[in-house]
């Protein structure tokens, strides 16, 4: 893939990253000229699913000029477009990112992604005097911006960037795992000098969760400039809301770290907790359905045994039905497993909601025409001997 795309990347934790990185523009946010690692760093991760069907996510740095035709380039070629946003208030130029996603074999994922990288910095914007920018001289102090947020993070260049998994949102596309490398992360860069600093990123939310990390952010000082999904048929994981701020480099590192807090994850139990919670409150829902699911079966089963019984049927043949039902939903049970990963859950309930009422009406139907006549039932199985 890397030698297709003409790209450079690293494998790791099951995911190849592809970097699409934007040096070939300067850009400068609120007056100030920012490094390509401030938030310029496009890329493209894959990783393996089942059946031969790999899982292809990625975001990618685009100037206003560039957004349509590489939407209508990726469109084209069977690929899906599910965010396009903005990641900064006063930047010259205007940057904006678009998500790609898609499925196939990865040389296939390649070739359909290939022709939109091209457009990526084709017809560069002209520079001007006027967005030159202030460069911020000095280092930051990353040892203790570490210690405030409560995880470490890498350097690169004049960046230092934090970046945090989730891995209490145990999402899953086409049977791979969607980690923090596919994307499903809270990350923060810090970029200036500890009297002088600035600060963008992204924090990956839970519904539930969104309100109380914006009204954290906000008493912070700090702003959100854009709210938006990653993916698109998942169950209300990923919501993004990009941050900037300005400051000196302790106050900015205070405020990311409780804007992080409040999504639920303290930083020194990292994540514990949260998993926790969250892998109960599922199992429970999970458990649950599970029980009243089986309750309706079983209760089904039995009201069918003696209904059949009480019509003359015999014990073989009510056998015969009642093990013909228990086998249909075990099968449906496989199918509908198989079509949740390739449509998505929401889809296939509804899909199986038709169905079955589709079923209910074809046999009310097939019954009022005598087709369904218990004796009838109970003749075939003393035929065949039972």
């Amino acid at each position: 893939m890397l030698t297709t795309l003409g790209k450079q990347g690293d494998f790791k934790d099951n995911v190849l990253r592809v970097n699409v990185p934007r040096n070939d523009l300067h850009v400068v946010i609120d007056g100030v000229a920012t490094p390509t690692p401030f938030g310029f760093g496009g890329w493209l991760g894959l990783t393996k699913g089942t059946g031969g069907m790999d899982v292809m996510m990625g975001d990618l740095v685009l100037t206003e000029d560039e957004v349509n035709p590489v939407m209508s380039a990726l469109l084209t070629n069977g690929l899906d477009v599910t965010a396009l946003h903005n990641h900064f208030f006063f930047d010259t130029p205007r940057i904006y990112y678009m998500h790609v996603h898609g499925h196939g074999m990865a040389s296939d994922l390649a070739t359909k992604v290939k022709p939109a990288l091209a457009l990526i910095g084709a017809h560069p914007p002209a520079a001007s005097a006027a967005s030159a920018g202030r460069a911020i001289t000095g280092t930051l102090d990353s040892a203790a911006l570490a210690k405030i947020v409560g995880y470490d993070g890498e350097q690169n260049g004049a960046v230092y960037k934090i970046t945090i998994g989730r891995p209490d949102m145990p999402l899953k596309e086409m049977g791979a795992t969607i980690n923090s490398r596919m994307g499903l992360n809270t990350w923060a860069a810090f970029y200036g000098s500890d009297a002088d600093a600035v600060i963008a990123g992204d924090i990956a939310m839970l519904d539930r969760e969104v309100t109380p990390v914006l009204k954290s952010l906000r008493a912070s000082g700090i702003d959100v400039v854009a709210i938006h999904h990653h993916m698109t048929g998942t169950r209300s994981a990923g919501d993004l809301p990009a941050l900037l701020g300005k400051g000196r480099r302790a106050e900015a590192g205070d405020r990311v770290s409780i804007g992080h807090r409040s999504d639920g994850r303290a930083p020194e139990d990292n994540g514990g907790a949260e998993v926790g919670r969250s892998a109960s409150r599922d199992a429970a829902l999970i458990y649950v359905a599970a029980f009243l699911r089986s309750s309706a079966v079983g209760l089904v089963g039995v009201l069918l045994a003696i209904a059949l019984t009480e019509a003359g049927v015999s014990v073989a043949g009510t056998g015969m039905v009642i093990g013909a039902g228990l086998a249909g939903i075990a099968a449906m049970t496989v199918v509908v497993t198989f079509a949740a990963d390739r449509l998505g859950r929401r889809r296939t309930l509804i899909m199986a909601s038709l169905l079955t009422g589709l079923g209910y009406l074809v046999g009310r139907n097939v019954s009022a025409a005598g087709v369904a006549d218990p004796r009838g039932i109970s003749r075939h199985a003393q035929r065949h001997g039972a």
